[in-house]
């Protein structure tokens, strides 16, 4: 008995069904690799600095960063990157921004900026890590991407509300500061360099997709 032919497009069906299978099945496996605890080491949490940020005429840009002990963003893209396996820009120097050119104006001194943040013992204090986060915005083209860690920042609250306060003293103006409108979070990568685009980042709960373990 002889078998009918399949219609032509019939097979262009079925080989659609199983482009998008295996699809579905490499995201799934990309988003179980993501989720997998990252490690960080103890003595990475301490011992973090105050630096004034390089001049920027962008206004998202930090103006002062608390920066990491060098190795600890350098061992987190590299289990970052065996996992995503993807073309990922670093930042030139990682640190969690403290205060952005927009928030401070040119009013004060990033020298000064740079004192008020150690009176709070920041440079001093054990930061805690909450989550690897990951936040995507479709583009045209190839959608952006940033990865980054949430970190819990003893000193980082008293600190924005000192700037709100200072930025106040004399102001014959409102001053448009929001203390709560920068959240301490160190970025890692991104699928594009100008990680300034990203700033400020808020929300961050929402883009947490894996813990970060202290060894």
């Amino acid at each position: 008995m002889k078998t009918r032919p399949k219609h032509p497009a019939f097979k262009i069906i079925a080989g659609l069904f199983v482009v998008a299978g295996l699809g579905y099945l490499f995201v799934q496996t990309l988003d179980d690799a993501r989720s997998e605890p990252f490690t960080v080491r103890g003595n990475e949490l301490e011992s973090w600095t105050v630096a004034v940020d390089a001049a920027s005429l962008d206004p998202a840009a930090p103006v002062v960063s608390l920066r990491p002990p060098r190795e600890l963003p350098m061992r987190l893209f590299r289990q970052l990157f065996s996992r995503v396996m993807e073309t990922l820009n670093t930042p030139q120097a990682a640190g969690i921004p403290l205060a952005l050119a927009s928030e401070v104006g040119g009013r004060i001194a990033p020298e000064d900026l740079a004192v008020m943040a150690r009176v709070t013992g920041m440079e001093a204090a054990r930061l805690e890590p909450r989550c690897l986060a990951h936040r995507r915005i479709p583009e045209a083209g190839v959608p952006r991407q940033l990865y980054y860690l949430v970190f819990e920042v003893p000193g980082f609250a008293a600190f924005r509300q000192a700037l709100g306060a200072r930025l106040a003293e004399g102001a014959t103006e409102p001053v448009l500061f929001d203390a709560a409108g920068l959240e301490p979070i160190l970025m890692l990568a991104s699928s594009h360099p100008e990680f300034a685009r990203w700033l400020p980042v808020r929300g961050t709960e929402a883009d947490c997709i894996a813990p970060v373990i202290v060894e």
